[in-house]
Formats: structure tokens, sequence, C-alpha cells
């Protein structure tokens, strides 16, 4: 078979099962599944969730994943000679590098381009295109209405779907209701590079924080309550095989030594570490936005 995602498409048309059925099961949008259906992997997100998501969707129908992962890999190594590939949100290394690179490529090539003349061609350009971008933001932030779900960002919807709906790893239609009835979320708000104690996820129609962390490793941790400066809940070792959970009503900042020998859930949803080997910082809070619209409602 050319295409042995062809295998998924077939499995849901005999469940009788629309794209839009597999995607109220396993929180994946329709356009992701139409897409490893047909083999088109490049419209898909960055490299972890887009495994995590032909795993859920697999799984959900009963078929194996393994060789659909297998030519989705094969296809990346082939796009990757061709061109760049594609990703919604590069890697901790990758964006630091490419930070780096810039940075450097801007000091050397500065003096040699760029004439009096054209620096002041260019500093009056950059002026009227930073009004400009100001005023646009300004009317989006300020006059635009409640973004819907289909808005979301590809953070939120590639949080949510990592976790596959088997009962070993933790089904997210289990863990995804708050004490309101409301589907849990959770959503990356900024990430490493922008902020100085981590990525920092929010959790929305949630009325506390839960942090669990399992080890196939042993790690060293530390979950402060409160935020990232705020007083130390525990701290210590890890062993292989064990379980910590932490429990907030507000924020739970959470550093870890070994970040790729950790299973992380917040909230019944996972979060990717594979690959994070460097010791990271992660900030797991209420949403506000969230908890404002509830007041609204209520």
């Amino acid at each position: 078979m050319s295409n042995p995602a062809e295998e998924l498409r077939r499995a849901r048309e005999a469940a009788g099962l629309s794209l839009e059925d597999v995607e109220r099961r396993t929180r994946v949008q329709s356009h992701y599944l139409k897409a490893i259906e047909e083999g088109n992997y490049s419209a898909l997100p960055g490299h972890s969730y887009a495994r995590a998501i032909i795993r859920t969707y697999a799984q959900c129908l009963g078929v194996s994943p393994a060789p659909i992962l297998r030519d989705y890999e094969g296809k990346l190594k082939h796009s990757a000679t061709v061109e760049a590939p594609k990703r919604s949100l590069p890697s901790r290394k990758e964006r630091y590098a490419a930070r780096r690179g810039r940075r450097k490529d801007w000091k050397t090539a500065l003096p040699e381009v760029f004439s009096s003349k054209q620096l002041l061609i260019g500093a009056l350009s950059l002026v009227l295109i930073l009004g400009v971008a100001s005023t646009l933001y300004f009317v989006d932030v300020f006059g635009s209405g409640p973004e819907g779900d289909e808005s979301a960002s590809p953070e939120t919807s590639e949080v949510r779907e990592e976790g596959p709906p088997s009962e070993e790893r933790g089904s997210p239609q289990a863990a995804s209701l708050s004490g309101d009835g409301n589907e849990v979320s959770v959503r990356l708000v900024k990430t490493s590079e922008s902020n100085k104690h981590g990525d920092e996820y929010a959790i929305g129609h949630a009325d506390k924080v839960v942090v669990t962390i399992k080890a196939s490793a042993e790690s060293w941790f530390r979950a402060r309550g409160g935020g990232p400066t705020a007083s130390v809940m525990k701290d210590g070792y890890i062993k292989a095989g064990q379980t910590e959970t932490f429990t907030h009503s507000e924020w739970i900042s959470l550093h870890l030594g070994k970040p790729d020998k950790i299973e992380l859930r917040v909230n019944g949803y996972l979060v990717d570490t594979e690959g994070q080997k460097d010791p990271q910082t992660y900030q797991f809070r209420l949403d506000d936005k969230t908890d404002e619209k509830a007041d609204k409602d209520s």
C-alpha cells in the first residue's frame, strides 16, 4: 500500500464514522485527520505533536500506528533534503540556535551592506512599519470579539491532543471535566524564550491546578505553590517508577532536572517533554480569561 494511512480511512468508514465524529472522540481537528488519511503530513503541526496526533487517531480506530509513523518519518526525512520542514513551534534548541544566528548575521553584515543614507531610509521605513503594526495590533486586541474554538492557537489543540485515548495513558475525556461540568483546557501562553521562568501554560475551566509526574529514571524536582518565586511545596529526587502529585488552588511552578525522563501531566493532559535533556522549568496556572467568562455567564 503506497499510503499506509489509507487504512485509517477504511477503518473509519467501516465503523460508519465521519471525520467530525472522530474529531469529537479524539479532540483532534478534522482537517488534521483528513491530512493524515491523505498522507499529507506537511499540514500537521510540530514533529512531537504530529506523532501524538497520528497515535491518537490510530488507537481510536483500533489500527496499529507503527506503519503510519514509519511512513511519516520517512517522508519527513525526504522533505528535509528538499526544503526546511515547516513547524508550528520549533524546539527549544532550534529556537535558541536561530536567535543566536540572526543576531550574529546582523552584527557582521550591517556595516558592509548599508551606507549611512540607506540606514536613514531604513530607519524611517521601520518607524512607519511599527506605527502601522501598532495600530493594527490595538484594533485587533481591543476591537475584536471573543475567540471561538476554531481560532484557538495551535499550542492549545496540540497540548490537549497529545495524550491518546487509551486506558493505559489516561483518557483525556475521562479527566477533562471541571466541577461545573465544563471541559478543562490547557494551552501554552508563553515560551521559555520570552519568559524567564520557562514555558507557561494556562488551564481553563478548572478550580485548581493538579500536576502529576511519573519517572522512568531518577530525576531531581522542585514544586512551588503559588508562582515561580513562591514557597517550595516539595523537592528532592523521584526514582524510576515513582509518581508524585501536586495540587494548588491557583499556580504550580515545577522544575525538572531531567524532563525527558518524566511523564508530565497537568489536569489530566500530557505535556510533551520528549528530547528535553537539560533542566527545565514549567509554569501551570489557572486561566484568568476562562474564569472571567464563567463569572459573566453566571
